[in-house]
């Protein structure tokens, strides 16, 4: 799906900063050859959610279902556009509880449904940071005058988040899980620490077009993956 986008949004992101350096929009990748990538690329995908269990296929034809609209509708359509990525990144997750035959909590999904609508809305905010007055985002239904509103949403979203987390570490449950549960208010402080500091980031233009791949490159987000992860062992 990620390379069909890219098919049908060839003229974006030709117009882009930096997107006009991917494979397809710089030509260096003829458009035949990633039709048939794509092509593959999804029967692959099909063919392992069916060996995988029925559920899980039917949920990968729902992702590509909902990522076909998104690319050819939906992804122009402001504040639409968001909240379908925020599905499409939460899709996968129930996937994976569909395929580990587990029951899918439903903390984890309205804190991945905010983490993720933060994430998505911070890909806008990078992008409309760079434009001035009134210019139109290529390919998208935002102006660069729509940067404050993108901004709230988003940081307000990345508050929910962690806010859902608070409420599940302040919940009874944990203290069953948990031998330590006082150790799980370290994640939600780092976690507010860094949704904090990446749209900081992200309003000063300091942000890439990816905020999951920015993660990949920054230390300080690396830092904080690994103090979440020490808190979540400190807390067994």
């Amino acid at each position: 799906v990620y390379v069909f986008n890219d098919l049908f949004d060839l003229a974006a992101d030709r117009a882009h900063a930096t997107k006009r350096r991917r494979p397809l929009a710089a030509g260096e990748l003829p458009l035949a050859a990633a039709t048939c990538l794509a092509t593959l690329l999804m029967l692959v995908g099909i063919a392992v959610g069916l060996a995988a269990d029925t559920g899980v296929a039917l949920v990968v034809g729902g992702y590509v279902v909902l990522n076909a609209a998104y690319t050819t509708w939906i992804k122009r359509q402001a504040v639409y556009d968001v909240f379908c990525l925020a599905a499409l990144y939460t899709l996968r997750i129930v996937a994976g509880a569909v395929a580990a035959a587990v029951a899918l909590s439903p903390w984890l999904v309205a804190f991945s449904v905010f983490a993720f609508l933060s994430l998505a809305l911070l890909k806008r905010a990078a992008d409309l940071c760079r434009l001035e007055g009134d210019a139109p985002l290529p390919g998208r239904g935002y102006l660069a005058r729509d940067a404050s509103f993108v901004n709230g949403l988003g940081m307000t979203s990345a508050v929910a988040a962690c806010l859902v987390l608070a409420m599940y570490v302040a919940g009874d449950q944990v203290t069953t899980l948990y031998t330590q549960p006082l150790w799980l208010w370290g994640m939600v402080v780092i976690m507010l620490l860094w949704f904090a500091r990446v749209w900081h980031l992200a309003m000063n233009g300091a942000m890439d077009d990816d905020p999951v791949l920015f993660a990949t490159r920054d230390a300080a987000s690396w830092v904080s993956l690994i103090a979440i992860v020490g808190c979540a062992v400190l807390a067994m």
